[in-house]
C-alpha cells in the first residue's frame, strides 16, 4: 500500500527503502491497526467501570513511573539480541496486557496488573522500535520516510477507531480485547522475513538511568517534559470526548475523519523537515498546540471538540514528527542509537508520570478536565527549549 501511494506522490513519500524497513512498515501497519482500535477506548472502558480520573491517573504513574527504570534495560536486550527479538518479546507482554485489562471488569486486582505489564510491553517495543527505524532508513530522507510511516500508522487510526467502536457496540469489549490480541500476534510474522543485519554492542544500564541528568542533557530532559501532554491526548481527552459524543460508532467515525485530515497535513510536515526547516515547524506546532489545549475547558457542543480535534492533531504531528527526526539524526551524529532511543523513552516516562501527578494536585481546586487542559497547554510551550 505505502509503494502505491509513493508511486503517485513521490513529493511526499520515499519510493525506495531497504526490505527491512518495508517489514517494519507492514509490521507496524498491523500493530498500530489493533491498537488503533482500542487505545481510543481503554480510558472510556476504565471511566466506565467506575473509576475516578485521579485513579486512571494514578495506573498510568505506575506504568510511567516503573517504565523510567525499565527502558534502560529494554536498550540493553537491543544491543544483545537486536530489534526484532525485542519486539517480539514486547508482543507477549502486550497481550498480557489486554488479557488483564480484560479481567478487569471481574476482578478489580488486576487494575494494578495491567499496568505492569503495559511497561514491560513498553520496555521491550520502544527502544527496538527506534534502532530498528533509524538503522534502516536513509539518512537523507528520513524526514520524509518518518513521516510516511507516520501517515501510515495515521491511515490504520482512521479506520482502527471505526472498527473498535463497531465491535465495543454489538459485541462488547471483551470481543475487542480478543480480536487485538490476535492482530498482536500477526504483526510479528513480517520482521523476520529479512532481519536487519546486527552486531552485539556494549549498552550500560547505570549511565542510562543517569543520562537524562547531565549536563549534556539537561536541556534536552526539560524540553521533552512537553511530551507529558501526550498524556492527556491518550486519556483524558477520550474521556471528555466520549461524554460529547455518547455513542462509541459515532465517537469512532469522528476521530477517524479528525485522522485522516491530519494524516494528509503530516506528510507535508515530513516535505518540511527534509528541507531543513525542523525547528520552524516544532515552534508552531508547540504554540499552536498550546492554544488548543488552553481554549479545550470552553468547548461546547460536537461541532466544537470535533473542530478542536481536528486542528489538536495536527498540531501534535507537527510537534511530534520534527521531535523524533530531530532525535534520530542526533543518535547517528553522536553514534549513540540505542542510547538516545532509550534516553527519548525516558523523556516520555519523566514527562507523564509528572504531567499526571500535577493534575491529580490541581483536580483538588479545579475540575479534573480543567487540569488537565490547563497543565497539557503549559508544557506544550517546553517544546520550544528543544
Amino acid at each position: 500500500m505505502y509503494r502505491v501511494f509513493a508511486h503517485f506522490s513521490p513529493h511526499y513519500f520515499q519510493k525506495r527503502f531497504s526490505h527491512q524497513l518495508e517489514e517494519l512498515y507492514i509490521s507496524v501497519a498491523i500493530l498500530d491497526f489493533a491498537l488503533a482500535a482500542v487505545t481510543l477506548f481503554e480510558p472510556v472502558y476504565l471511566f466506565q467501570l467506575g473509576y475516578s480520573i485521579s485513579h486512571i491517573l494514578l495506573y498510568y504513574i505506575v506504568v510511567y513511573g516503573l517504565y523510567y527504570f525499565l527502558v534502560p534495560l529494554g536498550g540493553k536486550f537491543v544491543a544483545r539480541f537486536g530489534p526484532e527479538r525485542s519486539i517480539a518479546v514486547s508482543s507477549i507482554m502486550l497481550v498480557g496486557y489486554y488479557l488483564s485489562l480484560m479481567l478487569v471488569a471481574t476482578v478489580p486486582a488486576f487494575f494494578w496488573v495491567a499496568p505492569v505489564f503495559f511497561a514491560l510491553q513498553k520496555m521491550w517495543y520502544w527502544p527496538a522500535y527506534h534502532t530498528d527505524f533509524i538503522m534502516t532508513s536513509d539518512q537523507g530522507e528520513r524526514g520524509k520516510e518518518f513521516s510516511g510511516l507516520w501517515s501510515l500508522s495515521t491511515l490504520m487510526f482512521i479506520l482502527g477507531p471505526v472498527f473498535g467502536g463497531f465491535l465495543i457496540k454489538y459485541f462488547g469489549f471483551s470481543a475487542l480485547f480478543l480480536v487485538v490480541i490476535g492482530l498482536i500476534i500477526v504483526s510479528n510474522a513480517p520482521l523476520f522475513i529479512q532481519p536487519v543485519p546486527y552486531k552485539r554492542r556494549a549498552f550500560s544500564y547505570w549511565q542510562a538511568i543517569k543520562q537524562p541528568f547531565t549536563k549534556l542533557h539537561i536541556r534536552s530532559t526539560i524540553a521533552y517534559l512537553a511530551l507529558g501532554e501526550e498524556l492527556v491526548l491518550l486519556v483524558i481527552w477520550p474521556i471528555f470526548i466520549a461524554l460529547a459524543f455518547k455513542d462509541f460508532l459515532n465517537l469512532g467515525g469522528a476521530i477517524a475523519v479528525a485522522t485522516l485530515i491530519t494524516g494528509l497535513v503530516t506528510l507535508y510536515i515530513g516535505k518540511v523537515i527534509d528541507r531543513h526547516q525542523t525547528k520552524r515547524a516544532l515552534r508552531w506546532g508547540a504554540i499552536v498546540t498550546a492554544f488548543i489545549w488552553i481554549t479545550r475547558p470552553l468547548l461546547k457542543g460536537i461541532p466544537a471538540v470535533f473542530t478542536s480535534e481536528t486542528i489538536g492533531r495536527i498540531a501534535k504531528n507537527t510537534t511530534f514528527v520534527p521531535l523524533t527526526a530531530m532525535t534520530y539524526e542526533r543518535a547517528l551524529g553522536e553514534n549513540q542509537i540505542i542510547e538516545r532511543s532509550v534516553f527519548y523513552e525516558q523523556g516520555f516516562a519523566l514527562a507523564k508520570t509528572l504531567i499526571a501527578a500535577v493534575i491529580i494536585i490541581l483536580a483538588q481546586f479545579l475540575s479534573p478536565f480543567t487540569a488537565s487542559f490547563v497543565a497539557a497547554a503549559a508544557v506544550s510551550l517546553l517544546y520550544l527549549l528543544f
